[in-house]
Parts: structure tokens; C-alpha cells; sequence
């Protein structure tokens, strides 16, 4: 964990920066490092802006740990970008089945209705 507080200090927009091969790095090792793959799965799109190249990582995060709240989001908003309507849908619908505040619960349902 100590290596991906260290990435997170050398990620920069672009591809490959220093934080981004760190976590990679860290896959590599430990394939099953959930927040790993969260951590680069989302700097990839929210940073970089490199949906599919973020898509993997995410997956992997929801398949090691299918109640992953966050790394659902990030699928649904990377999928409705991506104009993948039904695979948004889905990943909403499983936001709103496991968000425990009612006002989010509604948010993800509405995210989920729109897409």
C-alpha cells in the first residue's frame, strides 16, 4: 500500500508517467491488488481521459471485489461515455443495489434510467 501512496505523488496527465508504470508495476506483482487497479483505472479516465484503457483495470476491480461501490461508478460513467448504453445501465443499477444513502441510491437509479 506503502507503493501506491508513493504512485499516487508521480502521477501526471499523460501516458506512462512515472505513478502510472509504479502501479503497473504493482499489478504485475500482485495481480489481485484491487486498489491498484482502482487507482490507475481511474487516473486513466478521469486524468489522462483514456476510457478504454481504463476499462480493464476497473473490470478487474468489480471482478476481485464485486461490491466495490466507487469502481462501479467509474464503469458507469466511462461506459455512458463511451456510449455503451446497456453496460452503463447495468453498472448503475449495481451502484443503486449497493448504495446504502437513499439520495445517492436515487442518483444512481436516475444515472441508470438516462442511460
Amino acid at each position: 500500500y506503502l507503493e501506491i501512496l508513493d504512485a499516487k505523488s508521480y502521477l501526471k496527465k499523460g501516458i506512462n508517467d512515472a505513478g502510472e508504470l509504479i502501479l503497473k508495476n504493482v499489478i504485475r506483482r500482485s495481480p489481485k491488488n484491487v486498489h491498484a487497479h482502482f487507482t490507475l483505472g481511474t487516473h486513466l479516465f478521469w486524468v489522462d481521459s483514456e476510457s478504454p484503457m481504463a476499462i480493464p483495470y476497473l473490470e478487474t476491480c468489480v471482478r476481485l471485489q464485486p461490491h466495490f461501490l466507487r469502481a462501479w461508478g467509474c464503469l458507469g460513467a466511462i461506459y455512458k461515455k463511451m456510449g455503451s448504453s446497456q453496460l452503463a445501465q447495468m453498472a448503475f443499477s449495481k451502484c443503486a443495489s449497493i448504495e446504502s444513502n437513499p439520495s445517492m441510491r436515487e442518483f444512481f437509479l436516475q444515472q441508470a434510467k438516462a442511460s
